[in-house]
């Protein structure tokens, strides 16, 4: 058994391969380890590059405006996980 990865997300946008050597279970262990890694570096870029927006957020806004506010930026530029 093998799986192959790519994504979008830099540093992992190369193929990354996973050969399985007779027990299965492992590639699928290794192969959700990677994708945990492209997840977690695609959070952080995605934190980074709307760091000062939710800073913002935080500065202007509390309680129910912040829920609005949050929704609004939401609706303009898409869902970013952690926002």
């Amino acid at each position: 058994m093998s799986i192959s990865a790519c994504s979008n997300v830099p540093g992992f946008t190369e193929p990354k391969f996973i050969v399985s050597h007779g027990v299965s279970r492992d590639v699928v262990g290794r192969f959700v380890d990677h994708l945990l890694l492209i997840a977690r570096s695609a959070k952080r870029n995605m934190h980074q590059r709307y760091r000062l927006l939710r800073e913002k957020v935080r500065d202007v806004c509390d309680g129910a405006e912040k829920v609005e506010v949050l929704e609004r930026v939401k609706e303009l530029v898409g869902s970013p996980k952690g926002l």
